[in-house]
């Protein structure tokens, strides 16, 4: 067994730190779990999906009922939980095997069947896009789309009726009645079926925020294409998490220890893995730590951090059961530099009232989120840069980084300001986009009251992000509805 699978074992569970020591280091003070932080941990939640990327006024939900002031990224979301935008805001959930939800401005979904292995997504309102894998569905306004491949919709809720389009793959759609029909790339339907049956149109009508979804699906495309033989050899290889590792840091080999990731700003000896984050109440399960780096999610669910002499901190992948997965929340760190310290966890919030098993009463409604930034004098200088090229020195054996299996290429999306006419096949004309079918357009379209998507310049991040302040968010205003496109009659089920 290697010196990470020992460790890895020592720490199943995430339950308290291991204190493994090694010549320099020293000992990394316990999580500090007390099971009243926890009550919940015995009810594990099979899956759980990332919240991966926000703008705007974005809010977690639960049941209906909003947990956050304001969300932020890398925030593990289960099954009963859902994200809802402000005039402003946008959002974007992963799945572990690479289904992709995000919603614009003025729109709200959910998750469900997360529990039974799957998971669903319900559209609440406003306008929604969806990946699919295969095993998802997507549920809106009494419909069900589900597809048994890839499949890539766009549903839009507030342009009455509503409206269904297949940008690639194939859906089934299910509605009220007993009413079907089969969707392929490059059909639409309007939900306001004549005769207990929708008309299928062979055109996808453009909207000005296919552009943003299109600006995403590329970037989580030149991630993947980044991809090593150590993220390829992952279970969950499919994840679109390890794309953000693969960009913002350095995969290492290192013999006796195995694979070995690092950021880049890990060059930096006053760089700290929980540096940069927040402390957010999780119903049940009190506060955990959500990174503030924006790569950081595998890294604070599995594997393990660790500390160099003349590296610095790098994390090890490996096995473990998620705190959300029946164990109790804890800091993921094996050895760490003499004097390190976690930050300090806040308790969970509390209403006075009678004790009950598991403890105190936990508070209801929205919790505020902690931000938390760390920072110190270097811990080591001169510690090497992270590049593709510089061979580097960890746990005494010197490697280099590890290359990318191979480059996925990067599509030209062409944009227009019409309707796109596609074949009826799941294919669009040449150069119509990234994927089979697909044409993203941006602009101002007649009757949409929704706010048009403009791509932001390019501008430097901060590096350690505050939430912003909440504001009121205002109820979605329903846009006048398209004229109805041409139809095609769909056999009744």
């Amino acid at each position: 067994m290697t010196t990470w699978a020992a460790a890895l074992a020592l720490s199943a569970g995430l339950s308290a730190l291991a204190v493994a020591q090694d010549a320099g280091n020293g000992a990394i003070p316990n999580s500090g779990q007390d099971p009243a932080q926890n009550p919940a941990s015995n009810q594990g939640q099979n899956r759980a999906v990332r919240l991966s990327t926000i703008e705007g006024q974005v809010r977690i939900l639960q049941s209906g009922q909003s947990i956050t002031d304001q969300a932020v990224a890398n925030t593990p979301l289960f099954d009963g939980f859902g994200v809802q935008t402000g005039d402003d805001g946008r959002a974007e959930l992963q799945f572990s095997d690479g289904t992709v939800g995000r919603i614009p401005p003025d729109s709200s979904v959910s998750l469900e069947g997360m529990q039974q292995g799957a998971g669903d997504f319900l559209l609440d309102h406003g306008m929604g896009y969806f990946e699919l894998r295969g095993g998802e569905s997507v549920r809106f306004a009494g419909y069900t789309a589900a597809s048994t491949g890839a499949a890539v919709i766009r549903v839009k809720l507030d342009e009455a009726p509503g409206e269904v389009a297949v940008f690639d793959g194939t859906i089934h759609l299910e509605g009220p009645d007993g009413i079907t029909a089969d969707l392929h790339g490059g059909e639409s339907v309007r939900l306001a079926p004549q005769d207990s049956m929708l008309r299928v149109a062979e055109i996808v009508e453009p909207d000005s925020w296919d552009a943003w979804n299109s600006d995403r699906d590329q970037a989580l495309t030149a991630a993947a294409g980044s991809a090593t033989p150590a993220t390829r050899s992952m279970d969950d290889a499919t994840n679109p998490a390890w794309g953000d590792l693969n960009q913002n840091g350095n995969w290492y080999d290192v013999p006796g220890e195995g694979y070995v990731w690092s950021p880049y700003d890990a060059s930096n000896g006053s760089w700290d893995p929980y540096g940069s984050g927040y402390w957010m109440n999780s119903p049940g399960y009190g506060y955990t730590w959500v990174s503030g780096y924006s790569w950081g999610y595998l890294p604070y669910q599995c594997g393990l951090w660790n500390w160099y002499s003349g590296f610095g901190w790098g994390w090890a992948p490996g096995g473990c059961t998620p705190w959300w997965g029946g164990s109790a929340w804890g800091f993921n760190v094996g050895r760490g530099p003499f004097g390190w310290h976690p930050p300090g966890r806040p308790l969970p919030p509390r209403l006075r009232g009678p004790v009950r098993p598991g403890g105190l009463i936990h508070a209801m409604g929205a919790q505020p989120v902690i931000a938390v930034n760390r920072t110190g004098q270097p811990i080591e200088t001169g510690l090497p840069l992270r590049d593709r090229r510089t061979p580097v020195t960890i746990a005494g054996a010197t490697v280099v980084p590890m290359r990318p299996v191979s480059h996925r290429p990067v599509y030209n999306h062409q944009l227009a300001n019409t309707p796109v006419q596609f074949n009826g096949s799941g294919g669009a004309n040449a150069g119509a986009g990234n994927r089979p079918g697909y044409n993203p357009a941006t602009g101002q379209y007649s009757g949409q009251t929704r706010p048009g998507y403009t791509a932001p310049p390019p501008s430097s991040s901060a590096s350690h992000p505050h939430p912003a302040p909440s504001a009121p968010m205002s109820s979605p205003a329903p846009r006048a509805a398209p004229p109805p496109p041409a139809p095609r009659p769909a056999s009744p089920k």
